[in-house]
């Protein structure tokens, strides 16, 4: 419900592996489903949750470009 930055979305993109995340404030910040990365779902409805998770199974993924993105949140990328 609650999630200040998710790291586990940033290491499942690392792997080329979409999410499917609530808004949540956290996860939302981290990318929207235009980025083409995962997709996102409001909080506490079990029903939509469940239909997103069937639809990502079903989704063709770019996974090079899934992996790519996580590269905006590298150490390097993120530190001044």
């Amino acid at each position: 419900i609650h999630e200040s930055f998710g790291v586990v979305q940033i290491e499942a993109w690392a792997c080329g592996i979409p999410v499917v995340a609530t808004r949540n404030g956290g996860s939302d910040s981290l990318f929207s489903e235009e980025d083409g990365v995962g997709f996102l779902v409001n909080v506490k409805d079990a029903l939509s949750i469940s239909e997103c998770l069937l639809n990502a199974i079903s989704h063709d993924w770019n996974q090079k470009k899934i992996s790519q993105y996580a590269d905006r949140y590298l150490i390097e990328n993120i530190s001044i």
